[in-house]
């Protein structure tokens, strides 16, 4: 067995979960935490004293297989990564064809898979649509809203194939439903998650628990691709 938290500044960490320990060990960037961990032979929990810091993990993994084609792993719609795959898109003069796994992808930020899907699209191509409910209505009325590609279309003439299952959800299925609509991609796999909503996080203050922080997750808008207005 590894290290275990055992604690966070002056709190016991022994009963938390391991999103419990890491929304408590998050914070500003540039100010300090103490972890205490738990190791296997030693009898007392060790102290580090650490300095809180931006940590970046890419979410667009690229590879060149054989045959001249490009892969690209998107494993989840993070910040920042229409801006990874633009770069590699950049890096694609040579390529042949692109394969784009979504495989286990369980989706992101909404904004950030209609900023990926712009990158493939023509210009004024209807990136997806919402429904929420009208702001101050009864739960029966709702308003619409839509996003169009704004930007140049990179890699116009480069065949694609997009790689799905049924772990891909949410951002995932935004971006491999504009690719299959507009034809610019083959969507290949199993049927998708489905999930159709997009969430909002709710900062919910509870006593007692001055460590912790709670959150509700709530569903604010249904997301439908951009021609078929699928869920």
């Amino acid at each position: 067995m590894g290290d275990v938290i055992v604690g966070v500044n002056e709190h016991d960490a022994s009963s938390w979960t391991t999103g419990m320990a890491a929304d408590s060990i998050r914070g500003p960037v540039g100010t300090d935490v103490l972890v205490k961990i738990q190791r296997q032979g030693f009898d007392e929990p060790i102290a580090f004293d650490i300095k809180r810091a931006q940590v970046h993990r890419p979410a667009v993994h690229f590879g060149r297989l054989e045959g001249g084609l490009g892969y690209v792993v998107l494993d989840r719609v993070a910040r920042n990564a229409a801006s990874e795959m633009n770069d590699v898109l950049r890096d694609m003069d040579s390529a042949k064809g692109l394969i784009i796994d979504l495989r286990r992808n369980p989706g992101g930020f909404l904004d950030e898979s209609l900023m990926l899907a712009d990158l493939f699209l023509k210009p004024g191509s209807k990136l997806a649509s919402t429904v929420q409910r009208a702001p101050g209505g009864p739960a029966s009325e709702t308003t619409a809203d839509s996003w169009d590609d704004r930007w140049p279309q990179l890699v116009p003439d480069l065949p694609i194939v997009v790689l799905v299952d049924e772990f891909t959800a949410s951002g995932a299925e935004i971006l491999a439903g504009a690719l299959q609509d507009y034809d610019r991609g083959l969507v290949m796999g199993a049927r998708t998650f489905g999930k159709g909503v997009v969430q909002t996080v709710m900062p919910l203050a509870l006593q007692p628990a001055p460590a912790l922080h709670y959150r509700l997750m709530v569903n604010t808008l249904g997301t439908l691709a951009p021609k078929s207005q699928r869920c």
